[in-house]
């Protein structure tokens, strides 16, 4: 049995091409995943939410050859990075 699952699916569309600082940093890129519904008065709604990935170790090679508008899906371990930062310091 499993006693705890880390996991996150998404499938959408690259809001902008990947970026890569240089040939061993990761590579970084936003997709934008929407919702669509029908709501109590027969109107379709939808919400896009933007995702933040970062790729590191072999896949990179791929993840750095991924345009604006293409479409990709992501399956991975969920993480959030949080830090404060003082006014007038750099974190």
């Amino acid at each position: 049995m499993i006693s705890n699952l880390n996991r996150s699916t998404f499938m959408g569309h690259l809001g902008a091409d990947a970026k890569q600082a240089n040939g061993t940093a990761p590579v970084t890129f936003s997709i934008a995943v929407s919702s669509h519904w029908t709501d109590n008065a027969g109107d379709r709604q939808t919400r896009t939410d933007w995702q933040n990935i970062v790729v590191f170790g072999n896949l990179r090679k791929y993840a750095a050859k991924l345009k604006k508008g293409d479409r990709v899906y992501v399956e991975a371990e969920a993480r959030n990075n949080n830090y404060s930062r003082v006014i007038g310091r750099r974190p």
